[in-house]
Formats: structure tokens, C-alpha cells, sequence
């Protein structure tokens, strides 16, 4: 109504449509009055203002979440049927005790059990889960519309009844199983006016009522025979909880002081569960969150982790870990907008055997708000804002990730099954194999054929067996593997791309005879540092490409070396020097003790790389070279860089330490003070010191920063540390330290031992 008058607007909302209407006066005519014509009016009636199309594909539902967990949460909203008919059962509350056990409250009064799987098509809320703490089992206890409390089992038995409420019950607390308390492990069943009803669960008996309060109850406090009970407007009622009498009233400060002394337990009004899944609200019967569900995705994804990573030894474990995974595709499918790329749909649905959802999907934001979309095309859900992209995005991406690793478990599995029985076979088993399958390798086929499954299946079978039994095999097959793992490496739109890239890495010691090996490794090099990252692609081949680089760096690392010092002095082009250079800082990163015995030789590529008389290539490769000096000297205590005379100090195992000016790139002497391997090495802050460690001699030495070829240190300082000084090259990295305390005053950290030397 208006300013006294009888004018009130009226919104009608139905399925299709909202109809906004105004109340006009009228005669007995049913003509409408005007204000002058009138002073008290006697018939009224809704006059059309205008017809608003309903939101029903394309609107925003909003809710408050009351958890305050950070991290991503989902908000999953069913959809109701649109023309319930009258005598239909409807959902009407929801209790969550895990993902399998889900339990459905319904209009009729019956409960009914689901699990998450079959949950994001449903429409659910509320319910509330408390255990007896003596015989440790689980209760659902609900509230009915009419005031009433019902127990039941987990199983859904009737446990007992009341009526006991005049408004429907709001949330469960649970008293704390302490010795002596008169209500120990007995439960408070709030209703929505506030009023409390104790309930022991042992022999499931009401005790007594608590009269409610037209505010809010917002904190319990148990103390002794003491009931404390605080409400929104700031007065607290103190109770007996024996005699069950009321004692007084106080205000929130007073109150406060008595909490204070001691004594006193807050009681969780709000649920403690852990759970992934939860509902939204326990305290809002809307439909709309009626029909949502709440999921924690970084708890859901880390249960489904330990589940997936768990080791099966039965069925029944078995049975949880494939559970597991179809929990992550079920959520997958809610994330996902199939219709905005073809390669993406195929590889959901096909390859990862996901099924397109028909939930809505929404992300709480950090004040506890939790929105719900809708759309009618797939591109809208990606045009919201930046934040629910980006929210959405990184959903599918954790929970992808989740399910690779259940793939590779998978896939690991397989392969030691496969690797078992390649074992197992005998001379004359593989050379049948090899002598079958051989005609229908890649290398052999008609270009129609080359990438068929039977060609791609010969090369796996033929090139595996080869690189387990090659001395088995004739040099015309192994010659016609080789050739075939060429073709698909150099191809980028052979979709055996990465089987390719696997049998490099697990036969390299065997191909490196038949085919050019330095191209191979190059082809890697490139894959694993300018793999096209745009294009949506099944295969990750610039992953594969480190992995297999990584791999035969520790099996072939004298190769390797040498194709690394090639490509950094003579590259084919300035983009594969910065290629090479970037494998080298991977290499520092992931097998720094692949590098070790031929860092000094990798330093002076480097600096040779930042020639001065070359201005465009040392531009080129400047950043890159600064980066990988910068990971070498924090990994490998054998090398120091002092940055105002740009001077670079490399220490080799022969026991000799190598100087290097890097404004000239140029090798300016050698220091052989040392006969036996130099553990670490460090210039002064000025400069005009330099020190060098050798732990199989026990000694330090003291030089110039500045020095010449041949030139003695001018200190020698010996030291026993004892077992503390056997240590081995690894040790050495992590446990070797010099520390500069002044410009003459340096502290060695040996282990545990810390030494103090003036140079």
C-alpha cells in the first residue's frame, strides 16, 4: 500500500511468465475511480500493468552458504518437474552422511536413500545427523512441518516421534558425552522460534522443553548443571539444567564474564561436518535451495585421491576406487559446456567415458554467497565474469588432473602386466612375434596406411620387444623400427606421436645404431620447449618429450652432453639455442647430478654463447643464459658468480677451478691449488677474494678473486670434521655451505660443523 490508500502492487509468478499488477478502485460498475472522484472506496480490484517473461533458462539463483572453508565449492541445483501433479511425492529435506548415503526426506513422511551419483538430478534439503557417543552409532533426525521430531537409523528405521514444536525444527546440537553431566550424550533440537527440546538418544526420550525467544539463538554455552543460552538481541538466559528451572536473565557483556572464568563449553550450533558433499542451507525451505547441494571440490578431490592412490587387496576395495572415479566424472560432466569445441566433446565423452549433465552449476564467493546459472547456450556460462570462468576453468582442470591419475595408475598397471610377460617369452616367442608383425610397421605401409591402429599396434609390440631383446632380433627389423618411430616423431599430426616419443626414450640405447641419433634427441629438444599449446590435443607431447629427455640423460649422458654443447655453440638457428638453453635450466631443475660431471664443460658453452662480438645473438640468448647461471649457481656449490666484475668461478673434479669474465666470454686463467674434487667455491663480497673447498683433502684455500694462470693461494687452511666430511656428491649440494660474515671473514657449514676462517 501507499502513503494510506488502498493502491498495492501484486506480482503473480507462474511457470512462463510474472504478471505485475496494480489494485485500482472501482465502481459498482466495475469502472475504475479516479483519486478525486473517491474518499472511501468499498470495491478494489488488480488492474494488468505488464507480463515479464520468467528466468526459468536463463536466470541466477542466489543463496548464502554458511561455510566458511575457503577454496572452490560447486553449488549442483536439480531440476523440478514442471507440472507436478497433486497427489506426486515431493522432496522436501536431504541429510548427507557420505556420497553413497545420501538420505531423501519426502512430503509423505518417509525417508529414502540415494547416493551422489544419482543426486545431481534431484532436488534436496535439510536434515540433520547426530551419533550416540556410548554405542557410537549414527541417527537422522528430521523435522516435520508441523512442529514434529522424528529419530531414525542410518538405515532408515522409525526410532521414535513427536510433536513437539510450533514452528519446524531449525538445526540439531549435541551435548558433550562428559562424565557427570546431567545430559550427557542427549541432543537439543532447535526450532525456528528458538525453542529447544532435549532429547536423550539413549532410549530415545524427550526430556524437557527450553521456551524459545522471538530472537535469534545464536551461541550455547554447557557448563556443570548450567545452561547458557545467548540471542541476536544481546541478552542471555542462564538455566538449570537438573532442576531444569530458569535462573535469570543477563546482558551479552556479563555473560561474557562468566564464560571467562572457566569452566564453561560452547556447543556447535553450526554442523562440524568434513564432508565434500553438503547441503546449502539447514534452515532455508525454499525450493530453489531445496534443490542444491553444496561440494567442497578441494576436499572431494583429495578423498578421491587417497581412494584412487589406495592399494586394492579385495573386491571390495576395488569396488571403492572404481566409485571413486565415476564420483570425478559425475562432477566433471556438471562443469562441462559440450557445444563450444567438437575436439573437446569427443574427448570427454568418448575418451574419458563422461556423460553430459543436466544440473546447474555455481561458485560461492568468499562472503558465503552461492549462485546458481542457468543458461540456454554454452558460451553464455564462459561470459558471466571473469571470476566464475576462471572458477569453472580451474575446476575442470583439478579434477581432470584427478582422473589422470587414476589413468595412470591404470596405464602403469598395464605396463607391468605387459613388461611381465615380454620377460616371460622366450628366444623363439620373440622372434614369432617380431617375424608376424614386422610387415605391418609403419615405415612399410602405403602413406593410407601408415597411421592405422594395426600399423601403430606392430610398432608398439615390435619396438618394445626390441628394446628389452634386441640382440633377438635381425638388424633389418630393428633397422625398420627405428625407421618407423622417425615417421611418427617428425610427423605433428600423427596422432602415435607419443608412442613415438616413449620408445625413443626406452630403446635409445638401441635406435642410436640405426637412425641419427643427434636428430632424434633434437626433434625432443624442440617438442619439449615449443609444443603448440593452443591446440587441443589427447596427447601432452610436450610432457612426454621432458620425460623421455630426462630419461635418456641418465642413461645416455655422454651423447647427451655432447648434443646439449653442440646446440648451445653451433645451433642451426638462434630459436634452437634458446631451446637447448631452456633444456639445460629443466635438466638443473629435475637431475642436477646428470649435469654434475660435465658442468664445467656446459658453463663454458655458456659463456661462449654470450659472445660480445655477436650483439644480436647475445641479445637472443641473454635472458635465457642469466637464468641458467642463476639455477646453477644456487644448485651447485662448485660454481659462484660475483656480479660487479661479472666474474664466473667454475670448480671441476680433477681438483682445478676455472675462471671465466663474462663481459668478454672469455676463459681468463686456471687455479690447480687443489689435487682431489672441489666441493664448493665462493668469491668475497668485494670481490678480491676467492675460496675453495675440497673435502677429500680436508682443506680450504684462500686465493685472489683476481688471480693468473698458475698462481698459488696465499692461505692454506686444513680441518677435520671427522664422518661428518664423507659425504657423497648429492650430500654435497644440500649440506656444503660458505657464508661471509665481513669482507676477510667467511663461516663454513660442513653438515652440522660450522667453521670460521679469515682469508
Amino acid at each position: 500500500m501507499r502513503n494510506g490508500s488502498m493502491l498495492m502492487f501484486i506480482a503473480v509468478i507462474m511457470e512462463e511468465q510474472c504478471e505485475l499488477y496494480k489494485t485500482v478502485a472501482v465502481d459498482a460498475s466495475g469502472e475504475e475511480l479516479s483519486a478525486k472522484n473517491y474518499t472511501k472506496p468499498t470495491l478494489i480490484q488488480p488492474k494488468l500493468l505488464r507480463k515479464i517473461p520468467s528466468c526459468k533458462s536463463s536466470g541466477i539463483h542466489g543463496t548464502r552458504n554458511s561455510s566458511d572453508r575457503r577454496g572452490i565449492r560447486l553449488g549442483l541445483s536439480g531440476v523440478r518437474p514442471k507440472n507436478p501433479s497433486k497427489n506426486s511425492l515431493e522432496l522436501t529435506a536431504m541429510m548427507i552422511i557420505d556420497m553413497e548415503r545420501i538420505i531423501l526426506g519426502y512430503s509423505d513422511g518417509c525417508l529414502r536413500q540415494s547416493s551422489f551419483l544419482k543426486v545431481c538430478d534431484e532436488k534436496i534439503i535439510g536434515l540433520h545427523l547426530a551419533k550416540n557417543d556410548r554405542t557410537n552409532v549414527q541417527y537422522i533426525i528430521g523435522g516435520g512441518d508441523d512442529g514434529s521430531i522424528a529419530i531414525w537409523t542410518t538405515d532408515l528405521k522409525l526410532c521414535a516421534r513427536w510433536v513437539i514444536f510450533t514452528t519446524p525444527l531449525h538445526r540439531v546440537a549435541q551435548f558433550p558425552d562428559v562424565k557427570g553431566n546431567p545430559i550427557r550424550g542427549a541432543i537439543m533440537c532447535i526450532s525456528e522460534d528458538g525453542a529447544i527440546a532435549v532429547i536423550a538418544l539413549d532410549g530415545f526420550q524427550f526430556l524437557y522443553l527450553v521456551p524459545g525467544s522471538p530472537f535469534a539463538l545464536q551461541r550455547v554455552y554447557l557448563g556443570a548443571d548450567n545452561l547458557l543460552l545467548a540471542y541476536a538481541d544481546q541478552r542471555v538466559r542462564l538455566w538449570d539444567v537438573r532442576t531444569r528451572e530458569f535462573w535469570r536473565s543477563m546482558s551479552l557483556d556479563k555473560a561474557e564474564d562468566l564464560v571467562a572464568q572457566g569452566g564453561w563449553t560452547e556447543l556447535a550450533l553450526e554442523s562440524s561436518s568434513n564432508q565434500s558433499l553438503q547441503t546449502i542451507s539447514e534452515c532455508n525451505h525454499s525450493l530453489d535451495v531445496a534443490c542444491s547441494v553444496s561440494l567442497d571440490l578441494n576436499g572431494f578431490i583429495s578423498d578421491s585421491l587417497s581412494v584412487i592412490k589406495s592399494v586394492s587387496t579385495n573386491r571390495k576395495q576395488t569396488s571403492s576406487i572404481l566409485l571413486a572415479r565415476e564420483h570425478l566424472r559425475s562432477t566433471l560432466s556438471l562443469l562441462l559446456t559440450p557445444g563450444l569445441n567438437q575436439d573437446i566433446d569427443e574427448i570427454c565423452y568418448e575418451r574419458l567415458g563422461v556423460k553430459p549433465g543436466n544440473a546447474s552449476v555455481g561458485f560461492s564467493r568468499r562472503n558465503g554467497f552461492l549462485s546458481l546459472y542457468h543458461y540456454t547456450q554454452p558460451e553464455q556460462c564462459w561470459s558471466l565474469s571473469g571470476d566464475v570462468s576462471a572458477a569453472r576453468a580451474l575446476a575442470i582442470v583439478a579434477i581432470l588432473r584427478a582422473l589422470s591419475v587414476f589413468e595412470g595408475e591404470l596405464r602403469h598397471s598395464a605396463r607391468m602386466l605387459f613388461d611381465a610377460a615380454v620377460v616371460r617369452l622366450s628366444d623363439e616367442d620373440t622372434n614369432a612375434i617380431v617375424d608376424e608383425w614386422q610387415h605391418q610397421l609403419p615405415c612399410l605401409q602405403p602413406t593410407a596406411d601408415k597411421e592405422s591402429a594395426l600399423a601403430a599396434l606392430a610398432l608398439f609390440l615390435c619396438g618394445y620387444l626390441a628394446a628389452d631383446k634386441y640382440s633377438m632380433l635381425s638388424a633389418s627389423a630393428l633397422t625398420d623400427i627405428a625407421k618407423s618411430i622417425t615417421l611418427y616423431l617428425h610427423d605433428e599430426h600423427s596422432v602415435y606421436r607419443v608412442l613415438a616419443i616413449d620408445l625413443c626414450s626406452r630403446g635409445f640405447h638401441v635406435w642410436q645404431h640405426y637412425i641419427d641419433a643427434l636428430e632424434i634427441l633434437r626433434s625432443l629438444f624442440t617438442l619439449a620447449t615449443s609444443a603448440k599449446k593452443d591446440s587441443i590435443n589427447a596427447q601432452n607431447v610436450g610432457a612426454q618429450a621432458r620425460v623421455a629427455i630426462l630419461h635418456i640423460a641418465s642413461t645416455n649422458t655422454p651423447l647427451f652432453m655432447t648434443t646439449l654443447g653442440l646446440d648451445i655453440l653451433n645451433p642451426a638457428s638462434m630459436e634452437q639455442r634458446k631451446g637447448v638453453m631452456q633444456i639445460v635450466a629443466f635438466l638443473i631443475k629435475k637431475r642436477p647430478l646428470v649435469l654434475y660431471p660435465n658442468l664445467p664443460r656446459l658453463m663454458e658453452a655458456v659463456v661462449k654463447s654470450l659472445d660480445p662480438n655477436s650483439t644480436s645473438n647475445r641479445d637472443a640468448v641473454l635472458d635465457t643464459a642469466t637464468e641458467i647461471l642463476g639455477h646453477v649457481v644456487k644448485t651447485f656449490p662448485t660454481v659462484d658468480f660475483h656480479m660487479p666484475t661479472q666474474r664466473l668461478a667454475v670448480g671441476t673434479s680433477e681438483g682445478a677451478l676455472v675462471m671465466y669474465d663474462l663481459k668478454t666470454a672469455i676463459r681468463l686463467y686456471v687455479l690447480e691449488g687443489h689435487k682431489k674434487r672441489i666441493a664448493a667455491c665462493s668469491f668475497s663480497p668485494d670481490g678480491r677474494r676467492l675460496v675453495t673447498l675440497s673435502l677429500e683433502e680436508s682443506v680450504v684455500l684462500s686465493g685472489k678473486g683476481k688471480g693468473k694462470d698458475g698462481e698459488e693461494p696465499f692461505k692454506r687452511l686444513e680441518f677435520n670434521v671427522g664422518d661428518a666430511g664423507n659425504m657423497t656428491i648429492a650430500e654435497t649440494l644440500e649440506l656444503v655451505q660458505f657464508d661471509w660474515t665481513a669482507e676477510r671473514s667467511v663461516k663454513l657449514k660442513i653438515r652440522d660443523s660450522i667453521l670460521t676462517f679469515s682469508t
